[in-house]
């Protein structure tokens, strides 16, 4: 089935950085992206990004770069990420609840260094309950395995 969308300006709306990223992005160019296979659960969808980052300048650059996809930004989740860069960690939940703290955990399980790993959502209309973490997770696992970090 074919949808149309209105054009009208005011339909897309792209998120802002973290403040934490905002202070460090300084418009370099983002570090090589790797994407997952679109993981789907009763209609809602789910895609993880990774990159090699090796400063929070590059955690913001590649968050930009992915708001920047109009598709991205309007989802439910936009940038839901995880990162570690050496003894440095962090992460955000773009609202759904721990979900960031799990990307990082799974980071940190995986021993993964200088990753960065990004998940949107799409929300499908059905509560998936803790089925969601598990998405979430497997969109990222996946991303990061395209990217070699773990």
């Amino acid at each position: 089935m074919l949808r149309h969308f209105s054009t009208c300006s005011t339909a897309f709306r792209r998120a802002p950085l973290p403040p934490k990223l905002s202070a460090a992005h300084d418009h370099r160019r983002p570090p090589p992206l790797h994407v997952s296979d679109t993981v789907i659960d009763r209609k809602s969808r789910f895609l993880g990004h990774a990159a090699s980052v090796t400063c929070l300048a590059d955690v913001a650059a590649v968050i930009d770069v992915l708001l920047q996809d109009k598709k991205i930004a309007r989802a439910t989740h936009p940038a839901i990420y995880a990162y570690r860069i050496g003894k440095e960690s962090g992460s955000d939940d773009s609202g759904e609840s721990q979900a960031g703290n799990r990307l990082l955990a799974m980071l940190e399980q995986h021993k993964a260094e200088n990753a960065l790993v990004v998940v949107t959502r799409w929300y499908g209309g059905s509560h998936l309950g803790a089925d969601r973490f598990r998405r979430i997770n497997e969109a990222g696992r996946g991303a990061l395995l395209a990217a070699g970090l773990i």
